[in-house]
């Protein structure tokens, strides 16, 4: 028994000396190497009892504050609070004329517009701060800008294009909405079937608009842009109406020029925006009494006169002949929409554009 069992007690005995070395190789490296390991070689430059690096600076933990206290200890001294850290109070970057102002001050009476350090422009026309007209141009500058990626683009609503326009027309409300904004919007309507073909308006048709078109005349050289939108009655062939639609466009287009011309004989220069809907969403009376009215213009005084006094009352059902003359004329329409501003003014007021960013 004795014989068997030696071995085994000499191969117990030699695992258990293996694990004692083990142990000890384990808590070496755990306690005397690690601590060298992580702290490296000894730097030949660290001098003194303290250990320090020589020549540079021991770091300090940034101190957290609350950015919605008025205390103005909370930070030391040369650092201010900032997103609920003391950061380094350091001066805005002043940038001079022409350089890009959007993370800088410009430079003595410069102002930073449309992105850039400029001499301040010259305020906008009056009706460009109007409220429902700045809606109107944010709005649309968004809507139709060509900016993609490029920040130094400028939104415009000179970057509309036809079909542009065309897409907002899609919602009736919105475009109605958005028209009506501008106040020197004219309305010129046709008789049934006007003009036929290719045959010119009479001479007293065709004097009778220019001359009511040119009382308008400053509105129309002071556009950035004027819209032509034009219209035609609900009933008859869509086919038909649509092209009668295009020809109202063009002989509103002559009459805006010639009524625009002075005595020497210049011809408006504004860009024409035109685009046809035909009888698409028919205007209302009340549709048309909300949003158009504010000028309109017929082929005769006459006709003035009764469009404006059946506009200006509810029409009793039973006088279909008058609410039949007035639907059809309201539709008939070419609508004139001169547009002052472009998204780009400068607001002394506010220092700030209808684009919604810094100047």
């Amino acid at each position: 028994m004795s014989g068997a069992s030696d071995p085994i007690a000499r191969i117990l005995l030699g695992l258990t000396c293996l694990m004692g070395v083990v142990v000890a190789v384990v808590a070496y490296i755990a306690l005397v190497r690690a601590p060298a390991l992580v702290a490296g070689p000894e730097d030949p430059e660290v001098s003194g009892a303290s250990g320090a690096r020589a020549g540079v600076a021991p770091s300090v933990a940034q101190l957290s504050c609350d950015p919605l206290s008025f205390e103005l200890d909370q930070c030391p001294p040369g650092q201010i609070c900032i997103g609920g850290l003391c950061e380094l109070d350091e001066p805005p970057r002043i940038c001079g004329e022409g350089e890009l102002c959007d993370a800088c001050t410009c430079e003595g009476d410069l102002v930073c517009y449309l992105h850039r350090c400029r001499r301040e422009p010259p305020p906008p026309n009056d009706v460009c701060l109007q409220p429902t007209v700045h809606e109107s141009m944010t709005y649309l500058a968004r809507e139709c800008s060509r900016a993609g990626d490029d920040r130094d683009a400028i939104l415009s609503t000179l970057s509309c294009s036809v079909d542009d326009w065309k897409k907002l027309a899609i919602d009736p409300d919105k475009l109605d909405t958005i028209l009506a904004a501008f106040p020197d919007r004219l309305s010129i309507h046709f008789a049934s079937g006007s003009p036929r073909g290719s045959a010119p308006l009479s001479p007293a048709h065709r004097a009778h608009y220019v001359e009511s078109i040119r009382a308008h005349r400053q509105a129309l050289l002071g556009a950035k842009q004027v819209l032509i939108i034009g219209r035609s009655s609900p009933d008859g062939d869509p086919d038909a109406n649509y092209e009668l639609a295009l020809r109202r466009i063009d002989v509103v287009t002559e009459l805006l020029r010639e009524a625009s011309a002075d005595d020497g004989g210049a011809l408006l220069d504004v860009p024409l925006r035109a685009w046809s809907l035909a009888s698409e969403s028919p205007l209302t009376p009340s549709r048309y009494r909300n949003f158009y009215s504010r000028v309109s213009i017929t082929h005769s005084a006459k006709d003035d006169a009764r469009l404006a006094s059946l506009l200006d009352r509810e029409l009793d059902p039973r006088h279909i002949d008058d609410w039949r003359w007035l639907y059809g004329t309201i539709n008939r329409v070419v609508l004139v929409i001169p547009i002052p501003c472009d998204g780009t003014e400068w607001d002394p007021a506010e220092m700030s554009s209808f684009q919604g960013d810094r100047r």
